[in-house]
């Protein structure tokens, strides 16, 4: 995945909002209203919304200072979250602190630049990915089950449906409520943290791994199975998207 960090401001008035991307859009400072297709949302500072592309908004900035956003531009990931969603001040301090860290990061030289970047934009979606799922009113086993493959899915021998035995629901029931409370399914799940995992891997390495051991390193004991699932959620074979890329380092 690539997520680009912006900083915009918008000074008092009407403004267009574009998109054309996946965008999570921090309230810096200012305050602002958004129109939307579906319904208007108020952004006050520290609060933010989860844009899904679509068709385009405004933004009517309401301060006298104008509006002071943070944009994070999610790019070559696959799309889960189709709904807009505003999430309240006091849930986005870690990500506003992240935020910042990666605007920062981009003005100083650092050897590996390329790869702390990768680490860091694997930390801010992991969060932001948090951030939007409510813990509060969600349900034990479903926030187990998050949180144990979340830790465990690099390993081709884990068996998600252990847990789902374990939740003391029927598979079909324990499906319907994983979807209910994330959007996807237990699978889907599971696949895209692999995916996901594979896609940085051959960002990283490049062809100094072959794509056996890239599937192995994201938790795909079957290579073929791999080559299945990446075609599935890309719509591109894993060889396709390697050749896609620039050269390690460049």
């Amino acid at each position: 995945m690539q997520i680009n960090y912006s900083i915009q401001s918008f000074q008092k008035g009407t403004h267009r909002i574009p998109r054309e991307t996946f965008r999570y859009i921090l309230v810096l400072g200012g305050e602002a209203v958004l129109h939307t297709p579906v319904s208007d949302f108020a952004l006050n500072p520290h609060s933010m919304i989860e844009l899904p592309p679509g068709p385009e908004s405004t933004l009517d900035a309401e301060s006298e200072s104008g509006i002071m956003l943070g944009i994070l531009e999610l790019q070559d990931f696959y799309v889960v979250q189709t709904e807009i969603r505003l999430i309240p001040p006091g849930r986005t301090d870690l990500l506003r602190k992240l935020f910042f860290l990666a605007v920062d990061i981009e003005g100083i030289l650092l050897p590996r630049k390329a790869a702390i970047h990768n680490a860091l934009d694997h930390l801010v979606f992991e969060t932001i990915t948090s951030t939007g799922i409510i813990v509060d009113s969600m349900n034990p086993a479903i926030y187990h089950f998050i949180e144990d493959v979340t830790q465990k899915y690099r390993d081709p021998e884990y068996d998600y449906t252990r847990l789902i035995r374990e939740s003391g629901y029927s598979f079909n029931h324990f499906r319907k409520l994983f979807k209910d409370s994330t959007g996807t399914t237990p699978l889907s799940f599971l696949h895209v943290l692999r995916i996901d995992c594979a896609k940085a891997l051959m960002r990283r390495y490049g062809r100094d791994l072959t794509l056996r051991e890239v599937a192995e390193r994201s938790g795909f004991s079957d290579p073929y199975y791999f080559s299945r699932v990446f075609k599935k959620f890309e719509k591109i074979s894993p060889s396709e998207y390697l050749n896609s890329l620039d050269p390690p380092g460049k």
